[in-house]
Parts: C-alpha cells; sequence; structure tokens
C-alpha cells in the first residue's frame, strides 16, 4: 500500500493511501520525483519528461506535466511490489485522472502538435523533437488551412490530409473539429469558439486502454472511435453520435446524355466511390434549372422521361450529407430545327402567303400573329404540303386564342392520322401554348380548329409555330 502526494504551483495535494508515499512538483519545468522513507523525503531523481525515476519494489514514476489550458496532466505510475495499482497503470493526482499522454503511445503516434508551439506558420513535432513539422498554409482560427509533411501519405487512412488520388486536400479547422478520424486525433474546446488546441497523428491502432486515455487527454467526443468511451467530453458542435469522416467528396466526371425512346438517358461516372447520392437538375431551353431526381448512391444513370424539347441541359453534382461538390453540365438537341421559316413561325414580318388556308388568312401587323377565319360555316384551318416525311415523329407546337371559347384544336395530316395531344386545352381568349407529337402518312400537315358547322366566321389567331423532328 501507498501514499503519493505532489505540488502543483507551490500548492500541496494529497491523495491519501497508507504505505509508501510519492511526491512530485514541477520546478523550472525539470520534474522531480521523491518517496517518503524513513520518515524523510528522499530524492529519486530529477526528470525531463523523457525519463523517469524508479525504485523497485516501492516507487512512482511520471511523464509530462501542464497542459494547454492549464490541467495538470502528469502521470504517475504507482507501484508496490511490481503491481500496478490503478487501472491501466495510472491513479489520481490530485483533482485530476491520470491517463497515457502521447509521448507515452510513441510507439503508435507519429505526430504531436500544439496550437501554442506555432512558430512562423509552422508547428514542431513534439515526438521527434521539431524534425517534422506541421505547416500552416493559410488561415487563421479553425479556418487554418494545414499541411502534414510529404511522406505521412500513408498514414493518413481515411484521406483527411490526401484525397483519395493522392493530391494533397484542403484541412483545414473546421473540418477537424466537425468529423471523427481513423487516425488524426484533434483536441478543441467543447464549447464556442472551438479552439482547436492540439492534433495528434497515429501510425497505428489503439488498444482499448489506449483510446481511453488518449480519450481522456484530448478532451475527445466519447464517440470518436464509434464506441462509448468513458470520460469522453459532449461537444456542442457535434451531433451526439459517432461523425466519421468519408474523404474529400470529389465530383462526378464524364457527363452522357443520350436520346432514348421518350427522353434522354443522363449517365456519369461516380468518384465518391460509391457513398454519395448524386442530384440531377435539368432545364429547358434558357428556362431555369429544377430538381429532376436524387440518385442513391451507386446508381449512376437515369431515364428522364419528357416531352421532347428544342434544348435540355443537365447538370449533375454529389451530395453526400452536409457535403456537396461542383456541377458538372452538358446538354442535348431533343429536336430538329424548325420546319417552319421564321416569318411564318413569329410572324414578325408578314409569312402568312406560306401557309394555304381554308377560310380567310390575315396578318396583323400589331401584334404579329395571324388571323384565320372561316368561311361560312366550315371549319377554318392553315396547313402546308412537302413539309413533312411519312413515317418520322415530329412536335408541333403553338400559341393559339380565339372567339370560339371552348372549342379544341387538333393538328391532322388529313390522311385520317392524327398526331398524339400533349398539350391541348380548349381555345380561350387568351393566348395558350398547344402541343402535338406524334408520325404522319402524308407529307401533309395542318392545324384546325374543330368549328360548328352552324356558326358562321369564327376565327383563331395563332404565333410561334414550330414543327420540329424528334431526333
Amino acid at each position: 500500500m501507498a501514499q503519493y502526494r505532489y505540488f502543483h504551483n507551490d500548492q500541496l495535494k494529497v491523495d491519501p493511501t497508507t504505505g509508501t508515499r510519492c511526491r512530485t512538483g514541477q520546478l523550472n519545468h525539470q520534474f522531480v520525483e521523491q518517496k517518503f522513507v524513513g520518515g524523510a523525503w528522499v530524492g529519486i531523481g530529477d526528470n525531463d519528461g523523457v525519463r523517469y525515476g524508479d525504485v523497485a519494489g516501492a516507487g512512482c514514476r511520471f511523464r509530462e506535466g501542464m497542459t494547454d489550458d492549464g490541467d495538470y496532466a502528469v502521470d504517475v505510475e504507482l507501484e508496490v511490489a511490481g503491481f500496478l495499482l490503478a487501472e491501466d497503470g495510472w491513479v489520481n493526482c490530485g483533482s485530476v485522472e491520470g491517463y497515457f499522454m502521447p509521448s507515452k503511445l510513441s510507439s503508435k503516434i507519429i505526430g504531436w502538435f500544439k496550437e501554442s508551439e506555432e512558430v512562423g506558420g509552422v508547428q514542431p513535432n513534439r515526438m521527434d523533437g521539431g524534425a517534422t513539422v506541421l505547416t500552416v498554409v493559410s488561415g487563421t482560427g479553425l479556418n487554418k488551412v494545414y499541411q502534414l509533411p510529404a511522406g505521412w501519405v500513408a498514414y493518413d487512412t481515411d484521406y483527411a490530409w490526401w484525397k483519395t488520388d493522392g493530391s494533397l486536400s484542403v484541412t483545414d479547422g473546421n473540418r477537424l473539429i466537425a468529423y471523427d478520424f481513423a487516425r488524426t486525433i484533434v483536441k478543441y474546446d467543447s464549447i464556442a469558439p472551438y479552439t482547436l488546441r492540439e492534433i495528434v497523428i497515429l501510425s497505428d491502432d489503439l488498444t482499448d486502454a489506449e483510446k481511453i486515455s488518449i480519450t481522456k487527454y484530448m478532451k475527445l467526443s466519447p464517440f470518436t472511435f464509434n464506441e462509448w468511451i468513458e470520460g469522453g467530453e459532449i461537444k456542442e458542435n457535434r451531433a451526439f453520435e459517432y461523425t466519421p469522416w468519408l474523404g474529400d467528396l470529389d465530383a462526378p466526371t464524364g457527363l452522357t446524355l443520350a436520346l432514348i425512346a421518350g427522353g434522354v438517358r443522363v449517365s456519369f461516372t461516380d468518384n465518391s466511390g460509391g457513398t454519395a447520392q448524386h442530384e440531377i437538375w435539368g432545364k429547358i431551353d434558357a428556362g431555369a434549372y429544377a430538381l429532376i431526381t436524387t440518385l442513391d448512391a451507386v446508381d449512376v444513370s437515369y431515364d428522364d422521361l419528357r416531352t421532347p424539347e428544342d434544348l435540355m441541359t443537365y447538370k449533375v453534382r454529389a451530395v453526400r450529407g452536409t457535403q456537396t461538390t461542383n456541377y458538372i453540365e452538358d446538354d442535348i438537341a431533343m429536336l430538329g430545327a424548325n420546319l417552319v421559316p421564321s416569318a411564318s413561325s413569329d410572324f414578325a414580318t408578314d409569312g402568312s402567303a406560306w401557309w394555304t388556308a381554308l377560310g380567310t388568312k390575315t396578318w396583323n401587323s400589331g401584334t404579329h400573329d395571324l388571323i384565320v377565319t372561316q368561311a361560312g360555316t366550315g371549319r377554318n384551318y392553315i396547313y402546308r404540303t412537302g413539309l413533312v416525311t411519312a413515317g418520322v415523329i415530329y412536335l408541333v407546337r403553338f400559341d393559339i386564342k380565339g372567339d370560339d371559347v371552348g372549342v379544341k384544336m387538333e393538328v391532322a395530316n388529313f390522311g385520317g392520322a392524327f398526331l398524339t395531344d400533349l398539350l391541348n386545352l380548349t381555345i380561350s381568349a387568351n393566348y395558350q401554348t398547344f402541343k402535338f407529337k406524334g408520325s404522319v402518312n402524308t407529307t401533309l400537315l395542318g392545324m384546325e380548329r374543330l368549328g360548328e358547322a352552324a356558326v358562321t366566321n369564327k376565327y383563331f389567331t395563332i404565333d410561334n409555330i414550330k414543327i420540329q423532328e424528334v431526333l
């Protein structure tokens, strides 16, 4: 049995047991050990944090000293007749629990860097006396971007510092405090502003006892190692769960658009290793983008079934949690050129002569459209021969309004077959867009209003006529 005590800033702290006692203190950064023998304190030897004193049979030994935030974290190993009295071989020093310091785990820690020791944008490695350094590339506070020694790629098993292709990642403090890493251990304050204190780089996996000790010293989240570790601290910036870093999220590449029956096939290459979803956005012509779908991880193609458009533009990005990548973008024409000449389509000038009409056609120079009026009580329509190819699928679009509200329009090839109604509203007093798609069996195509035989001199006004082959 034994008793030990130590001095900290000239204040004596005692943890009584019985028997042999040890006293430790910090004098000019030299650690002093003593053992109580025969009613007096007997010096065991000075300790500089690298070596430690030892007394066979009954004694104490320790390493390290003050932490950056004022905790006295000296590790004391109490030994009596070769038997370690405390769990893991470490005992409580006064009011601070004992634990392994990083230097105690030198066989498994290759890097140990402290913000407080940064000089000129570099932090010396405490594990090798500063022979290697952690470099601050840019920034301040949590926006600091750090860079490890080039030869340490092999230790970065979860790609916290390098991307999967071996290129440098942009590793800043915001990333380091937001995630749990396999080989990168970060000590930072548990409450805002979450000041980063120390960074430890592991070269090997830790035992359960070592995980507990490093969790205590580095004040880690209790979930850092994907298991509950007693002695961890709740971090106010983190969810109450294990939050693994899955590596840099690289944007997809190789966007390919292919026309298929009824739409467009969107394909790409996933560069997330199957860990990310992908958003597919699309826009029609010069319109605004809209989200089409979000694909599950691993899926790399999607059939966008839609009415043909002049031009469809797609963009795709990877999404993983709060991480997103840049978009990749491409477009594809779904329709051929408009077979109707410009003047006979938008009527900016008088292109009415290009059309043949049943009824009277009148170009409106003020509103730039074409009025088609019944001749008597029959139907009124416009058409063009030799315009289309039999058996080819076309998309027909036009804007129309009329005085015979509620009457339908139709597009017919006058050979008995009608195009499929895609958007065929009843005629209104205001312009509406009508759409039809299908194949024809003659080379004659026209637009007509389904008139009423008992009604005379009804009319419709038509504009923006487009007849395009579906590619």
